[in-house]
């Protein structure tokens, strides 16, 4: 049953939020306080032209709750070409809706975290094999931060999650690609750095342990990178076909002190043990689930409370899919909402709603070991070390086929400066 509890009235906020930047393994702001991003997702338009509800219900319910940051999923063809999809609508009209969102965000205090989630006119057509398209021929997805990019230039409030929506067939994580993911998110950052440098990026996914690896000891020459990770623990359930992960394993049998203490292990080798080494980590993506599959999700509610004592642990901030969904969601038939109608909290969503601020959202830096922003620092850190604290396998041979597509990439880029340059000097 839903619970009847409203958000408390949102304060409006007619001032620009402090700036951000990464120090270390936190995300600070102009002030020196450790800033934590907790909240929710909002994913309509990431396959519509325009959200469910109307801004503002997002905003000021986030921000009414006690949540600080939103991560909003978008679809960069429907930024660049609008879309026949859908009813349709114009490029114009889908960038009104992000503009409402990014407004209404800024007015009620909130972060919010525009998301790279999809790149496709026919959003449900989207997979594993297209992100691995975007990441060879990111023709698309540089030009629309090249687009956004100057828009919201100025906007103090808006974080960048890269492309990178996490990949689940093996066959894209053989040790040649990693040079790719890493030379396309690079490409990504530059592409909103012309006109921001003060931007706050968050890289997805940890999940992939070779990609992981490789981001870690290949550092990017770009200062305020967040890593970032998904994780369901519904999907990580055991199944017909074989064993789930360990941690979900012990919460289905009901062994819920040893499942806490397995969670803790596995949830630091997915990723969160980079906090550890001073880097800073955001869970971008995780849900509760009552039921999956027409079937219960055994101890679900114990299993997500546990998870956010966590994540506060570690001082990993986290958005949590989805604020409000009209219908049970593919796959598994769940229900991952956070509200039911926007009004009113369900079981999930009381659950989130206590934890979203649970011992204040900022604390001093002077608590920390480090006071220096990770633009004044250099990778000094031993990645040797970190490697060998994760159980994970070594990175493959060198990826020659990843290099030659990092040099497409890179001739792409070129090709744009050049163009550009040609261009200046003509109207000159």
């Amino acid at each position: 049953m839903a619970a009847t509890r409203s958000p408390v009235a949102a304060a409006q906020v007619s001032t620009p939020l402090p700036w951000l930047h990464v120090a270390g393994a936190n995300i600070v702001d102009e002030q020196g306080n450790v800033f934590v991003p907790r909240g929710a997702a909002i994913q309509e338009l990431s396959f519509s032209g325009k959200p469910a509800l109307a801004p503002d219900d997002y905003m000021s319910g986030v921000a009414g709750y006690g949540g600080n940051s939103v991560r909003l999923a978008v679809n960069s063809a429907f930024w660049l070409n609008g879309s026949g999809y859908k009813n349709g609508f114009t490029a114009r009209d889908y960038q009104a809706s992000v503009d409402s969102m990014v407004n209404s965000a800024q007015q009620n205090g909130i972060y919010l975290i525009i998301d790279l989630h999809n790149t496709m006119e026919q959003p449900q057509d989207y997979n594993d094999a297209q992100v691995y398209r975007d990441m060879l021929e990111p023709a698309q997805v540089l030009a629309f931060w090249e687009d956004l990019g100057p828009r919201y230039a100025n906007r103090s409030n808006i974080l960048y999650s890269l492309l990178g929506q996490p990949l689940h067939e093996q066959r894209y994580f053989n040790g040649t690609n990693d040079l790719l993911w890493w030379n396309a998110a690079l490409a990504e950052m530059e592409a909103v750095r012309k006109f921001n440098q003060k931007a706050l990026f968050i890289v997805p996914s940890l999940d992939a342990n070779v990609i992981r690896q490789f981001y870690v000891q290949n550092p990017w020459p770009i200062p305020n990178v967040v890593y970032a990770l998904h994780r369901y623990y519904a999907f990580d359930l055991p199944t017909g076909s074989g064993p789930g992960e360990p941690y979900a394993e012990l919460y289905a049998s009901g062994n819920l002190t040893a499942a806490k203490t397995e969670m803790e292990k596995d949830f630091l080798s997915y990723g969160l043990n980079l906090t550890l080494h001073g880097k800073a980590v955001n869970l971008i993506e995780f849900g509760a689930t009552i039921t999956i599959y027409e079937k219960p999700v055994p101890n679900w509610d114990a299993q997500v409370s546990d998870l956010y004592s966590i994540l506060a642990k570690y001082g990993v901030g986290w958005e949590q899919w989805v604020y409000y969904e009209k219908l049970p969601a593919w796959p598994g038939n769940a229900n991952w909402s956070l509200t039911v109608g926007g009004t009113e909290l369900s079981p999930q969503g009381q659950l989130w709603s206590v934890n979203l601020n649970p011992q204040g959202n900022s604390r001093t830096l002077t608590t920390l070991e480090s006071t220096t922003s990770e633009s004044e620092q250099t990778s000094t850190a031993s990645h040797t070390s970190l490697t060998s604290t994760q159980p994970t396998a070594p990175i493959p041979g060198f990826p020659w086929e990843a290099i030659a597509a990092g040099l497409f990439i890179g001739l792409v880029l070129l090709g744009r400066r050049v163009k550009a340059r040609s261009k200046a000097l003509q109207e000159n």
